[in-house]
This record gives structure tokens, C-alpha cells and sequence, in this order.
């Protein structure tokens, strides 16, 4: 018994949050009150049902602010219209990015940052 909970002590000790805290805190300073603009249409492709697949969260053109949240297994991105403040406003995914989505040995950041490029740009 005592060897199987040390085990599970363990394992889920080892496992971390894929991006590190202070790098998030780092990407979120960063686009902080930053606009971007939306580069293409961004719709929720990553959302199960052809019906979600259709909307679209942000147009092309608009400005939006970003931000990042981490967790063991994911990163999201999320974003709202500038025209909102953030206490106020219902900020959308606009990109969901697994662990096993990574390519072990590169860095999570740096990956996040060429996705988001897709989508959106300081234009």
C-alpha cells in the first residue's frame, strides 16, 4: 500500500503545466492592452459539431485583445473586442493547443507564438 501511494506521489509530482507560470505571465504582459487584428475569419474548429464550426468568433479585420491560461495538459487563448474591458466583456477561445499538439523539444512559447501569428497580427 505504501509503495502505490508513493508511486502516485510520484507521477503526480511530475507532472507540469506546459508553458511555465512566469512564462505565461511574461506572453500576457506582453499583448497586454495590446490591439491586434484578426487576420482571417477564427472560427472554433477546434469545437466538436459542424454547427460550431460555422460561427464565427471574430471577423476579419477586427480588434481584439489576448491573453493566455495554462494548465497541465492545455494552453488556451483567448480573446475579446476592444471595444470591451476585459472585467466586462465574455472572451472566446480562439486557440486550444494540447501537450501531445506540441513537438517534444520545442519550446511551448515559441509554438504558441507561430499559431497565434496565423490569426492574428499588429497590422
Amino acid at each position: 500500500m505504501k509503495r502505490s501511494v508513493l508511486i502516485l506521489a510520484l507521477v503526480i509530482s511530475c507532472v507540469a503545466p506546459i508553458i511555465k507560470k512566469e512564462a505565461v505571465q511574461g506572453l500576457n504582459k506582453e499583448f497586454d492592452n495590446k490591439p491586434l487584428t484578426v487576420l482571417a475569419d477564427i472560427k472554433p474548429d477546434f469545437s466538436g459539431g459542424n454547427e460550431a464550426q460555422k460561427e464565427v468568433i471574430f471577423k476579419r479585420g477586427e480588434k481584439i485583445h489576448i491573453y493566455l491560461e495554462n494548465g497541465e495538459e492545455w494552453i488556451k487563448v483567448k480573446g475579446y473586442r476592444t471595444t470591451e474591458k476585459r472585467e466586462q466583456a465574455i472572451p472566446r477561445t480562439i486557440l486550444y493547443i494540447l501537450r501531445d499538439d506540441i513537438k517534444q523539444g520545442e519550446d511551448p512559447a515559441v509554438d504558441v507564438r507561430n499559431r497565434l501569428a496565423k490569426l492574428v497580427g499588429t497590422k
